[in-house]
């Protein structure tokens, strides 16, 4: 695969299982292998389901796996990302807008999973997401490492991960420094074990909102991890 847009309502994307379907990337220059958006209108009813991905080189651009831009009621399920880069993948990236359902996935990337502003509609960036057994494992030690980044800026409301979730992290389980955003509230997280984590300096939930920004409604439940880490 070399790059695929969808950009109309109601498709499906469907593969015959993780075992049997792989998607290659082999790009040339930076890109994303499956980019869902609708030229700032929003997309909705599209589903992701049963297959691999896979980024065969490792030049130092940025590859992107999958990138949502303002998009509602989206499915991505039993979704394996083998997202291999140079400092520079990423393997989920959302940019906006709400009712995404993301389970079973498992993703290996420099950054698995980057949360960014909806440049489409700014007052919405993530709202009600809800992410049900990950298996996150982050290859990036030049910037920090974490499974999840959140930009700085993004305004979330009502995300969710419950279910099973592992991380595997170079530093950070989720990193959220943020001096911009107005808001963020219902932010659940559980069930969440993270692996392999030994520097000191680091904590496993490091959540920074300076200026405007608040917090409402925060859940930590059963969490576990770490050697050495913070949490």
């Amino acid at each position: 695969v070399t790059g695929l847009t969808i950009s109309s309502h109601a498709m499906y994307l469907l593969g015959s299982g993780v075992r049997s379907t792989k998607l290659l990337y082999k790009p040339t220059i930076a890109g994303t292998a499956i980019d869902l958006h609708l030229d700032s209108v929003l997309l909705s009813e599209v589903t992701l389901k049963d297959f691999t991905m896979e980024a065969t080189t490792t030049e130092d651009f940025t590859k992107v796996g999958i990138a949502l831009r303002d998009v509602s009621n989206v499915t991505l399920e039993n979704i394996i990302m083998s997202w291999y880069g140079n400092n520079a993948s990423i393997g989920l990236q959302t940019k906006g807008r709400d009712l995404g359902k993301i389970k079973n996935i498992r993703i290996f990337a420099d950054i698995p999973i980057s949360i960014e502003n909806n440049p489409d509609y700014p007052t919405i960036d993530l709202d009600h997401f809800h992410f049900e057994n990950t298996y996150l494992v982050s290859f990036e030690a030049a910037v920090g490492g974490p499974c999840i980044v959140v930009e700085d800026g993004v305004a979330i409301t009502n995300l969710t991960f419950d279910g099973y979730n592992a991380w595997v992290p170079k530093t950070y389980g989720l990193y959220w420094n943020d001096t911009s955003a107005t808001g963020g509230s219902n932010l659940v997280f559980k069930n969440v074990r993270l692996e392999q984590t030994t520097d000191e300096t680091i904590y496993l939930f490091y959540i920074n909102r300076s200026g405007t920004g608040y917090l409402n409604n925060v859940i930590f439940e059963n969490i576990y991890g770490g050697l050495k880490s913070k949490g």
